[in-house]
């Protein structure tokens, strides 16, 4: 199984290398009304100006190096996404005890919407004269309680700014199939255009050092019918042409691996095909059995590790189709895929194909599909 807080440090990686776990400190208060993220309203509003933020400059070596964290910052991290993970009705608590070493680098905040649904809020520190983040780390979303959580799906969006549309689609997603967590990185792939030694680049593709799915330094174990790993991405017009959304699990297209696909039928990926093309009935969706698309995520570290290969190996070893557990899913899209007007389409794909996970005193509501009180 792999820990949550694990997942999510890779995910928010460019700069991890070790995963340690201690006790935690921040204040919400320290969440100025002169910025974007004190004016939000809603989720909406805080991914805006999340997006807002993004590191963009180009990063030199120097300021690359003094944007990573320490030891210290690694473990603080660690501790905080895992115990968010856990939060239920305790933000402001845990807002006050962030680890000393994120102090003044990262807040907690609790975000409640007029529709009266809670989010706590794990962002980097701005001021009104700021640009650009200071680290880049990213920002984590996750309902205010456990009886909000609906499904135990993590939702991310790993290319803010490059993959456009993807940011504000995931965050939709995360909030209307009632999602456990919402991860969007800090900084734009580009920023450092320094080729990872993570990951070997090739001449079509490139992988840079703040990349957070083919960079290391950049929770498992669940019911494959309830929860998955979900990452959304953007392709070009001129990448596999003829797929309006292309879903994988990070393995290729050997005869394992085909094999694989081809008899798991109620793996997420199978799920989300079938129910994906019944909303989207005139638009191509296809798995590597069924396209000739190379986009099929065998080198996404995060892939890699959700699908059994081990943290010290994830640069350098792809994922078997013996190991794979189906948790992962990469979905690449077209751009009309990320429309907005589409969101309502994406949300009952996905409520239809992961089952409820409710918390006690809750009940799913068949209207709905996300969990209310009994």
């Amino acid at each position: 199984m792999i820990p949550w807080n694990l997942f999510y440090s890779l995910l928010s990686s460019s700069w991890l290398s070790s995963y340690i776990l201690s006790p935690l400190t921040f204040h919400s208060n320290n969440l100025s009304s002169d910025t974007c993220f004190g004016q939000a309203a809603t989720l909406q509003d805080v991914v805006s100006c999340h997006l807002k933020y993004v590191v963009e400059t180009r990063y030199t070596e120097q300021t690359y190096t003094a944007a990573q964290p320490t030891p210290e910052q690694r473990q603080a991290w660690s501790t905080t996404v895992s115990t968010l993970l856990h939060v239920d009705g305790n933000c402001t608590d845990i807002a006050a005890s962030i680890p000393t070493p994120l102090q003044g680098l990262y807040t907690i905040f609790e975000l409640t919407e007029p529709s009266g649904r809670s989010f706590c809020i794990f962002a980097e520190t701005v001021t009104e004269c700021d640009t650009e983040y200071e680290k880049g780390w990213g920002i984590l979303v996750v309902p205010a309680t456990r009886k909000a959580v609906s499904r135990h799906v993590h939702i991310a969006a790993p290319h803010p700014l490059y993959d456009l549309g993807t940011e504000q689609q995931a965050a939709s997603v995360f909030k209307s199939i009632g999602a456990k967590s919402l991860y969007i990185p800090g900084r734009m792939r580009l920023a450092f255009p320094q080729l990872t030694p993570c990951v070997q680049s090739t001449i079509k593709s490139k992988y840079y050092k703040t990349d957070p799915a083919h960079d290391k330094n950049a929770n498992g174990g669940c019911p494959a019918a309830s929860c998955a790993y979900v990452q959304f991405h953007g392709k070009g017009p001129s990448t596999c042409r003829s797929d309006h959304i292309f879903i994988s699990t990070g393995l290729g297209r050997d005869k394992a691996s085909r094999e694989w696909y081809t008899n798991n039928t109620n793996y997420p990926v199978k799920r989300l095909k079938s129910q994906l093309s019944s909303v989207f009935p005139s638009w191509t969706i296809s798995l590597p059995t069924d396209s000739t698309c190379l986009l099929t995520a065998t080198k996404n570290i995060v892939g890699r590790l959700i699908n059994g290969v081990p943290e010290r190996k994830v640069c350098r070893e792809a994922a078997s189709a013996a190991s794979a557990s189906g948790e992962f899913v990469h979905m690449e899209q077209a751009k009309i895929s990320r429309s907005p007007k589409f969101y309502g389409h994406w949300t009952r794909g996905l409520l239809a194909a992961f089952e409820t996970t409710c918390a006690g005193g809750m009940q799913k509501d068949n209207v709905t599909g996300l969990c209310i009180a009994m």
